[in-house]
């Protein structure tokens, strides 16, 4: 609030399932320090959101957040999906600019269950300060992204710190903890440098006078996406793997725990392990909460959310009388073909497909 003279959003919002479109195009500064997006600054809850749209935004002098359902979040985000394609461009020399495809900087909150499938275009050339852009954010602090994925398009342009899930993460002092677990990104990345599926850049730092520990983690996710050949500190699942500790006593540790990553990506990981989708899946799941990953249709590991609800189908079936001697046979026959007509593990962009399946049963009873 020293720096931010605006007001922080500090409620929750449960958008019930429901969808906001908004366009915001932002060329003049007001402040040194500003946020964008369908919230600029946030202390607050958001649930079962969907949010699309245009976010366009001209950075000047001072530090910038830009995400599509806020700029900085500074608390947990859960059922999410953002379709928000995000320009940035410049003016003048900037100082610091985070954005993401949700959030434009994580901080002290829990992101979960969340989904990106927009496009981020950063146009920066003369950023002096930290810059970070990833699909669900643009960096992670003291806080912990779960259960997500990135099918979006993140194009870094020239600068660094480029992610599918977060363009960095990281932490200070005083037993913080920054996390990134059970994520996956099927999209594109792409960047000059610090360049990662998951994170483009995984460190933790502490001061000589500081106490505690600084840990920063990425564990049990996996990329399956493209991942771009920058000049420098690209790899499949994180750029740039970094520990600091000022006070040389080994209490900064940034890692990269089980995690993969198929041929497809085109590059490889000196943190991770390449593996087949199927592999993948056997693996992930004896260190996942159980449920958590399901295979779709196709074999592939996913999030247990992203399945369609086959509640309908389930209640249809189960109105199926269980003698069936009032039937005729063509009537048998026809309901049975509506039964074994049913793809299981379909995603939830295929509902229509299942909710005509239910349709059909019925029909036939």
């Amino acid at each position: 609030n020293d720096v931010f003279s605006g007001t922080f959003f500090r409620g929750s919002l449960d958008g019930q399932g429901h969808t906001v479109s908004y366009e915001f195009k932002k060329s003049e500064r007001t402040s040194d320090y500003e946020g964008y997006g369908l919230f600029g600054f946030s202390e607050g809850a958001f649930s079962n959101l969907n949010i699309e749209g245009k976010l366009t935004i001209d950075c000047g002098v001072g530090a910038s957040w830009g995400g599509g359902l806020a700029g900085l979040q500074a608390g947990d985000v859960s059922n999410c999906t953002s379709s928000v394609n995000i320009t940035i461009t410049e003016n003048a020399t900037t100082n610091s600019c985070f954005f993401g495809g949700i959030a434009g900087e994580m901080q002290a909150g829990t992101m979960k269950n969340c989904l990106y499938t927009g496009r981020i275009s950063a146009n920066q050339k003369k950023a002096v300060g930290d810059f970070a852009c990833g699909g669900l954010a643009g960096s992670l602090y003291a806080g912990t992204i779960t259960a997500c994925k990135n099918e979006g398009i993140i194009d870094g342009g020239e600068y660094r710190n480029i992610g599918g899930i977060a363009g960095m993460i990281y932490t200070g002092g005083y037993g913080v903890n920054t996390t990134i677990s059970d994520c996956y990104h099927t999209g594109r990345v792409s960047g000059k440098k610090c360049i990662g599926g998951i994170a483009g850049y995984v460190s933790a730092i502490i001061s000589a006078d500081e106490q505690g520990n600084a840990i920063s983690k990425v564990v049990n996710c996996y990329v399956t996406g493209t991942v771009s050949q920058g000049t420098e500190f690209y790899s499949a699942v994180c750029g740039l793997v970094q520990s600091t500790d000022y006070g040389n006593q080994n209490r900064a540790t940034a890692t990269v725990e089980d995690s993969y990553y198929t041929a497809d990506v085109g590059i490889s990981d000196d943190n991770a392990t390449q593996a087949t989708l199927t592999e993948i899946f056997d693996k992930i799941t004896e260190n996942a909460p159980e449920g958590l990953w399901v295979k779709d249709n196709s074999g592939s590991p996913v999030l247990f959310w992203e399945l369609a609800d086959y509640t309908a189908v389930d209640t249809a079936i189960g109105k199926i009388p269980t003698d069936l001697s009032q039937y005729t046979d063509e009537s048998v026959t026809k309901l049975n073909t509506a039964v074994n007509a049913v793809v299981r593990n379909l995603l939830r962009n295929e509902q229509a497909t299942v909710n005509d399946y239910a349709t059909t049963i019925e029909n036939a009873i």
